[in-house]
C-alpha cells in the first residue's frame, strides 16, 4: 500500500509541479520500518537525496498530504538549505526557520477552478507556520532564524515557560506536543542540515553512492526547469515560486569563508577525537599498582595540509585570499599546524609550514595541467601524517578513486568549477 500511495503522490507532483521532476525522481525512496519511533518523525530526506519514510505512515495519508510532504522536502534541496545550515550554530533551529518559510509559501498556492479557490497542496496537521511564533509571513529562512533565536534568548514578559505561551513551539527543532520532530516541523533530515537519524542517514548516503557531480547536475537541471517555467508563465512561476526564490536570493548571503571556517572546524574536531592513542612510551599512572607497564593515553599532533592547485586556470588573487582565510581558521582553532604544498599535474617540493610572511611572499610554481593524485601520495607519506587536507582547485583534474585512509578532505573550489570526487567536503568560493 505504501508503494502505491508514494507512486500516486509522485504522479500528483509531476502533474502540478513538472519543473521539480528532476529532483523528485532523483530521490531514492527507502522504507524504514518504525521510522516514526526511531527518528521521532515519519519522513526525512538526506543531503544525498535518499528519502527515508515510515511505510505505515505513508500508507495512512492521502495523496495530497503525501505530495505536499514530498514538495516540502524537495524545496529544501532546491533552495540549498543543507549548505546554508552549516553557517548557523543551531541546525535544528535553522530547520524550523526554513520550514516556516516553505510551509507558508506552499499553503498560499491555490488554483481557482470556476471561481472557487482550491489549495494545490495539503500539508500534515502538525506543520509549523510563522503565526504560531508570533512572526509575520513572507520572511526568508535566515530572517526567521534570527527572530527565533532572539525569542529563545529573550522570553516575552510575563511568560515564564514555553508551555505557558499558548501553544507556541519555540523549542529548537520544532517539537510538537507529543515531543516529535516531524517533516515540515523541524525534522526534515540532512537535506536541511538536520539529520533525523544521523547514523542511518550516513549509512544510506554511503550506500546510495550518488556523487557530488551527479547531485550537482540534478540540482542544476531543476533550476533550469524553474527558469523555463518562469518564462512560460511570463515571469510568474507556478506555485508562486518566483517570490520564494526571490526571498532566498535577497536573504543575507553566506560568505564562503564563513562556511569554510565552519566545515574546517568540524573536521578538525573529528580529527581531534580520533587523535588519542595508547603508547608504552608514556605509561599509565596505574602501572606501579599493577607491577608492569600499562600503555598510557597520548595525544597525536593535529596536522592540516593545504594543497594549492597551481594550474594555469587558477587566479593568484583568489588563491592568496583563500590561503589567508585558511591560515586564520588554523589560528582560531588552535593547536594545529598547517602546511602548504603546491601542485598542478605534479607536486612541487615538500609541504612547507605556513607563516604569515610566507603567505605574503610566496611564489606560484607550475601553471601546467591538473592531477590531484601526486599531492595525495605525498600527504600519505608525510610524517606526521595530516589529519585534514584542504585542496584549493578549480576541480578539473583526476582525483583518486577513493578517499585517503585517515585523512579528512575538504575540496575548496571556485564557484563555477566541477566537483572532482564523490568523497570529501565541498566549499565553493565565488570569483
Amino acid at each position: 500500500m505504501h508503494k502505491k500511495n508514494l507512486a500516486n503522490a509522485r504522479i500528483y507532483v509531476t502533474a502540478n509541479a513538472p519543473y521539480l521532476v528532476s529532483t523528485l525522481y532523483a530521490m531514492v525512496p527507502t522504507p524504514v520500518e518504525n521510522l516514526a519511533r526511531i527518528a521521532d518523525g515519519p519522513m526525512g530526506l538526506t543531503e544525498h537525496l535518499v528519502l527515508l519514510y515510515d511505510p505505515a505512515w505513508v500508507s495512512s495519508v492521502d495523496t495530497l498530504e503525501l505530495a505536499g510532504a514530498l514538495v516540502h522536502e524537495i524545496m529544501h534541496d532546491v533552495l540549498g538549505h543543507a549548505t546554508r545550515a552549516k553557517a548557523f550554530p543551531d541546525r535544528k533551529l535553522y530547520n524550523l526557520a526554513a520550514d516556516l518559510f516553505i510551509n507558508h509559501t506552499l499553503r498560499t498556492q491555490v488554483r481557482d477552478p470556476h471561481g472557487k479557490a482550491e489549495p494545490i497542496w495539503r500539508l500534515p496537521e502538525w506543520v509549523q507556520y510563522p503565526e504560531k511564533y508570533g512572526l509575520p509571513p513572507g520572511l526568508s529562512a535566515d530572517q526567521y532564524y534570527a527572530l527565533l533565536e532572539e525569542q529563545q534568548s529573550k522570553p516575552h514578559a510575563g511568560e515564564s515557560t514555553d508551555k505557558e505561551k499558548g501553544g507556541d513551539k519555540a523549542e529548537a527543532g520544532g517539537k510538537d506536543a507529543a515531543g516529535e520532530n516531524k517533516v515540515a516541523s523541524g525534522g526534515c533530515g540532512g537535506v536541511v542540515g538536520n539529520p533525523i537519524a544521523k547514523r542511518l542517514e550516513a549509512e544510506l548516503d554511503k550506500k546510495q553512492q550518488m556523487s557530488h557531480t551527479e547531485l550537482h547536475n540534478v540540482r542544476k537541471e531543476t533550476q533550469r526547469a524553474l527558469k523555463e517555467a518562469a518564462k512560460k508563465q511570463q515571469g510568474i512561476l507556478p506555485l508562486g515560486l518566483d517570490d520564494l526564490i526571490t526571498l532566498e536570493n535577497d536573504a543575507p548571503k553566506i560568505r564562503w569563508s564563513q562556511l569554510l571556517r565552519c566545515i574546517t572546524g568540524s573536521v578538525i574536531g573529528y580529527a581531534k577525537v580520533g587523535a588519542l592513542d595508547y603508547s608504552t612510551a608514556r605509561p599509565s599512572r596505574r602501572s606501579h599498582l599493577r607491577g608492569w607497564p600499562i600503555p598510557g593515553v597520548v595525544t597525536r599532533e593535529i596536522v592540516v595540509l593545504i594543497v594549492l592547485d597551481t594550474s594555469g586556470s587558477m587566479r593568484h588573487s583568489d588563491l592568496n585570499e583563500a590561503l589567508r582565510e585558511v591560515a586564520g581558521v588554523m589560528r582560531q582553532v588552535g593547536g594545529v599546524q598547517p602546511y602548504l604544498l603546491q601542485a598542478d599535474s605534479q607536486a612541487y617540493g615538500e609541504p612547507v609550514p605556513i607563516t604569515l610572511s610566507y603567505l605574503h611572499d610566496f611564489k606560484i610554481k607550475g601553471r601546467g595541467g591538473t592531477d590531484f593524485r601526486p599531492a595525495f601520495k605525498i600527504a600519505e607519506k608525510m610524517r606526521p601524517r595530516p589529519n585534514v587536507l584542504i585542496y584549493m582547485t578549480d576541480g578539473y583534474g583526476t582525483a583518486p578513486l577513493t578517499a585517503p585512509n585517515g585523512i579528512q578532505t575538504i575540496w575548496c573550489l571556485s564557484e563555477d568549477s566541477q566537483v572532482p570526487a564523490s568523497w570529501g567536503y565541498v566549499v565553493k568560493i565565488p570569483r
